[in-house]
């Protein structure tokens, strides 16, 4: 197996240094690195030190370097080279509701979101930003201009810690939920349409729908 460009094989890893111009610039790369492993369920050593990046992969179940780690060596190159367009948060979805409270209402009371901001006109609520964990949203009343149908649009992927459990939560509180689908590597997903008519799909990052 041919080592990545910059890679060299050393004590059963593919190891490779990174520098850039200061703490901000690693530290947006390990992040965007992370957001890679959590995305292909398979996770780097990382040593952080100032502006420079040591990044180890290794796949742990063979204790050797496997096809997976070139391949995800040769992507974290690419996550290299695209530095400079590098964004300074996670992407946020804005959902146009109809009615912001009662939307508001599902993500908080049914899903465990909190309100972190929010904006009023006329007394009433206009806008809300809403965060559970890593995952956020914004929600801003558009009356009239909503339309959304299941299946057509962008699906919100989350990734809750017990996926089973949050299935059988909201069955319980009468919610209208997909079936449990369960996987032959032992995790589960299932889908539910918000009120609004956005189509939230809930399973492990590894199993994520495009």
């Amino acid at each position: 197996m041919d080592c990545p460009d910059g890679w060299a094989e050393v004590d059963g890893a593919l190891q490779r240094e990174f520098r850039f111009r200061d703490f901000a610039g690693a530290l947006a790369f390990v992040n965007r690195v992370g957001a890679l492993a959590e995305q292909v369920d398979h996770h780097p050593d990382v040593a952080l030190h100032w502006n420079r990046v040591t990044l180890r992969w290794w796949t742990h179940t063979r204790e050797a370097v496997t096809d997976r780690d070139a391949e995800l060596a040769r992507r974290t190159n690419e996550l290299e080279a695209s530095d400079g367009a590098s964004y300074a948060l996670p992407l946020v979805p804005m959902l146009r509701v109809e009615d912001a409270d009662g939307s508001v209402g599902f993500y908080t009371e049914l899903l465990g979101f909190e309100i972190v901001e929010r904006l009023e006109r006329d007394g009433r609520l206009a806008r809300a930003r809403l965060v559970h964990g890593a995952a956020e949203l914004i929600v801003t009343e558009q009356r009239g201009e909503v339309r959304t149908n299941p299946g057509e649009g962008p699906i919100l992927c989350l990734y809750p810690d017990d996926v089973e459990a949050l299935h059988a939560s909201l069955r319980n509180l009468g919610v209208t939920v997909g079936e449990l689908r369960r996987g032959e590597d032992g995790t589960s997903e299932f889908e539910l349409v918000d009120p609004d008519g956005y189509e939230l799909w809930f399973g492990p990052p590894s199993r994520a729908r495009a």
